[in-house]
């Protein structure tokens, strides 16, 4: 075993793991972590994205500074809450 983890080696299958000399359960926990964190991830790429062009809709005049503001406020929870 060594000290990688799913943060410097995301792409690993459960019979990766298990190769590397983790235990079944084990592996599949890690697995499972990591398919997790690869489904916040792509939610939380959509909500920055989104705030990103109401940010960009306000710069072009389209939207008042509230809904900027709003938008960014949003966006901060639901980073904090997955933090």
């Amino acid at each position: 075993m060594n000290t990688e983890d799913n943060y410097n080696a995301p792409n690993r299958s459960i019979a990766d793991w298990i190769a590397e000399g983790y235990t079944k359960p084990y592996a599949q926990a890690l697995f499972a972590q990591a398919n997790k964190r690869n489904a916040i991830s792509q939610q939380t790429r959509a909500n920055v994205l989104a705030t990103i062009d109401e940010l960009n809709q306000y710069l072009e005049g389209n939207v008042t500074i509230e809904a900027a503001t709003d938008a960014a406020r949003e966006l901060t929870y639901q980073l904090n809450k997955e933090w």
